[in-house]
């Protein structure tokens, strides 16, 4: 556990408007290195604090066309809620926003987490998302998660996506070279579709 790099955010969150242009992809990099870091009391605390969360919402708002600052904090925003259920209406609408983001590194970040957040479930565009996820460069990526995605909602899925659904597995399947597990775990979806 690194509980100086918990420390230095703490710090650097005290005034935050203060953290300058210079230092803050320095913070954003940290950030999602423990947010990603193993789970502990250290990091849950800081995490699951409301006020680490409007601070870091405030930091996407200020850097929104900063790509980089995005990204990480997309990352630790979809880390957060993930491990430390940390989730609300504005974390959420942030992930949406950035849906069809120009950079596909931000897409790709938002792909990851997006479909794991409560408020996806009830997303009116959420097929038509989930459907072109595997599209999203790099596609050996895009397509874990949409894999990911259906296997959370297999029992979900509206008749009108299925073939198209199965039809993304299957191409998936045939472009990687996926181990024999995984493929069986593939295989086993898209059966349970059909099903």
């Amino acid at each position: 556990m690194n509980m100086k790099k918990i420390t230095f955010l703490e710090e650097k969150f005290k005034e935050i408007e203060k953290i300058s242009a210079d230092e803050i992809l320095s913070v954003t990099k940290i950030l999602v290195s423990e947010s990603s870091g193993e789970f502990n009391t250290l990091r849950k605390d800081f995490f699951e604090n409301e006020d680490v969360i409007t601070k870091i919402m405030f930091l996407a708002k200020k850097h929104e066309s900063d790509d980089k600052i995005l990204n990480n904090i997309i990352s630790t925003l979809g880390f957060s809620a993930t491990m430390y259920k940390i989730n609300n209406e504005e974390i959420f609408n942030l992930f949406k926003k950035n849906i069809n983001h120009s950079s596909n590194k931000i897409k790709i970040s938002v792909a990851r987490f997006i479909h794991k957040l409560p408020q996806f479930d009830n997303y009116d565009g959420k097929w038509d998302y989930i459907i072109s996820m595997p599209k999203i460069p790099p596609k050996k990526s895009s397509g874990l998660f949409f894999f990911h995605a259906i296997k959370k909602n297999f029992d979900k899925i509206p008749d009108e996506y299925r073939e198209k659904i199965i039809n993304n597995l299957n191409s998936h399947i045939e472009k990687n070279n996926l181990v024999e597990d995984t493929r069986n775990k593939y295989l086993s979806l898209i059966e349970k579709i059909q099903n």
